[in-house]
């Protein structure tokens, strides 16, 4: 078994014995033989990543995640995120059909559809979207499509490796929409706050800290 992983900030694309194209986004790391066998072709996911799977009717592929979700596709591209530190896993499609599995409960997924699954009380909830916001990571960008701040600061920690520290409800019913590339995190932040009146700090950090830490208030 073959392991890829991707330090925080950082992604890489790889592509599989079958021809599948993954890019594995920040902080994440896939598990994947060498060369197919059998009738199933299987990998397993920490993290997040987009899968541009070659077709092959006779040989599904399937993703596990390190809590036991699963994504069963034969030809596709679709968009995985299961941090094992997030109580949610989310399946965004874009071509072909996939079927979502927990335990004993399947969902049929079809384009432009995403599956939010919380691990903590089993509920699917599926949504429409374009896939921008969801799937923008891996060309270096960042998208925001009247995105919840939640969501939001949840992107913009995996993408920067910070942490934020949330003093404050006001902002919690705001949704944002913006486009990102090669801004740095303060700059992202500042338009944020010209546009919604966000108010941020960095807060001190000391020498056993690995990561930067963003005070919301």
């Amino acid at each position: 078994i073959l392991e890829a992983r991707t330090n925080p900030g950082m992604t890489t694309k790889l592509s599989l014995s079958d021809g599948t194209v993954v890019n594995l986004n920040s902080g994440s790391t896939l598990k994947y033989p060498n060369t197919f066998t059998g009738d199933v072709r299987s990998v397993q996911l920490e993290g997040e990543a987009f899968f541009d799977v070659a077709q092959d009717i006779h040989k599904k592929f399937v993703v596990t995640t390190t809590d036991g979700q699963k994504v069963e596709v034969h030809g596709t591209s679709f968009n995985l995120e299961a941090f094992p530190t997030d109580s949610i896993t989310t399946t965004t499609l874009l071509t072909g059909s996939v079927t979502f599995i927990s335990g004993d409960h399947a969902c049929n997924m079809f384009p432009f559809q995403k599956l939010v699954y919380d691990r903590r009380t089993g509920r699917m909830t599926i949504r429409h979207t374009e896939g921008d916001t969801e799937t923008s990571w891996k060309e270096g960008k960042i998208v925001f499509n009247d995105t919840p701040f939640n969501e939001v600061l949840r992107v913009l920690s995996k993408r920067y490796n910070v942490q934020f520290i949330v003093d404050t409800k006001k902002y919690d019913d705001d949704a944002f929409t913006g486009s990102f590339t090669t801004q740095q995190i303060g700059q992202v932040l500042t338009v944020f706050k010209a546009s919604s009146g966000v108010r941020w700090k960095y807060e001190e950090a000391n020498e056993l800290e690995k990561v930067q830490r963003i005070r919301i208030y």
